[in-house]
């Protein structure tokens, strides 16, 4: 008895929505129509006044042509659109109106079939959490495909001992105010396509290692890039000089299309994600200009 109330008032209310927002359409074209009627029918009153003033001009006597246009008066100055305006407040109010059987209707056939609007959120749930765990599982692909090749792994892969993996190692020493000497070591690894002619390669960043220790705290930083964007980030903060070190870590996971997708924190967040982006993004930019800056010969 409850599926057929449901049904039957679910539907009568969406039918009467439907007929109001049809109301809504006829009232702004008549109103509109109106206006255009209206227009039409002074612009030919004025049309035959003006040829009647001609026609005045051209057989009266030249002293009695001022009396005799003055004799008729001219036709009223119609402005246009005020129906137009008001039709379409009209429409507004309406259509507010019309919404609300239809929401109800559609409220009403939802509870109806509350079983399969369960199903469709549940399905659409599971949907996004299989497209999130595909892009992490992407993710840590890459990033085991990016890490340094130990020895082990450069003899299983048949590479040779004196061949060069694609990394530049910048290392800085400075004095930081209130924390004295800081010493600073950064990885970049990459991968260079070289073109047909010419010396002048792309080498595409891929991760980067930044290792900071001095003053109270020690950094260890790592960011992965996929086809030069950031894709994930780890944050390392050791507290120095203590026998109990409090240890706090970052993990961001992110899409090109979402953003951030995944994060995963112990202890204290290290820093937030916009300026873990943004340090990337600075990195990224020093790369280029260390190892992509175009040579002229």
């Amino acid at each position: 008895m409850n599926k057929k109330f449901y049904t039957g008032c679910g539907f009568t209310l969406i039918t009467l929505g439907i007929v109001l927002m049809v109301g809504v359409a006829l009232v702004i074209l008549g109103a509109y129509n109106g206006d255009q009627m209206a227009a039409d029918e002074n612009k030919a009153e004025w049309q035959e006044y003006n040829e009647w003033v001609a026609q005045v001009e051209a057989t009266a006597d030249t002293t009695e042509v001022d009396s005799i246009i003055e004799s008729r008066p001219k036709p009223d100055i119609r402005q246009g659109g005020f129906a137009t305006i008001f039709g379409s407040l009209m429409g507004i109010v309406l259509a507010c109106v019309a919404a609300i059987p239809l929401i109800v209707g559609f409220i009403m056939l939802s509870r109806r079939n509350k079983a399969l609007v369960l199903l469709l959120a549940f399905g659409m749930g599971l949907q996004a959490q299989d497209t999130k765990k595909a892009a992490l599982d992407h993710i840590r692909k890459l990033y085991a495909a990016a890490q340094p090749k130990t020895p082990e792994q450069r003899e299983a892969e048949g590479l040779p001992d004196d061949l060069p993996p694609d990394e530049t190692v910048v290392t800085s020493h400075y004095m930081t105010p209130g924390n004295g000497p800081v010493k600073e070591e950064m990885h970049f690894y990459y991968s260079c396509d070289f073109p047909e002619e010419g010396w002048d390669a792309y080498c595409q960043l891929r991760f980067i290692i930044r290792k900071t220790s001095g003053g109270a705290f020690s950094n260890y930083e790592e960011f992965l890039f996929d086809e030069g964007e950031l894709v994930f980030c780890y944050l390392r903060q050791t507290e120095n000089g203590k026998e109990s070190k409090q240890v706090d870590e970052t993990r961001y996971y992110f899409t090109k299309e979402d953003g951030l997708i995944h994060e995963i924190i112990k202890g204290g967040p290290v820093m937030d994600d916009v300026f873990a982006r943004r340090l990337a993004k600075d990195l990224k930019e020093g790369f280029d200009k260390l190892v992509n800056s175009p040579y002229e010969y």
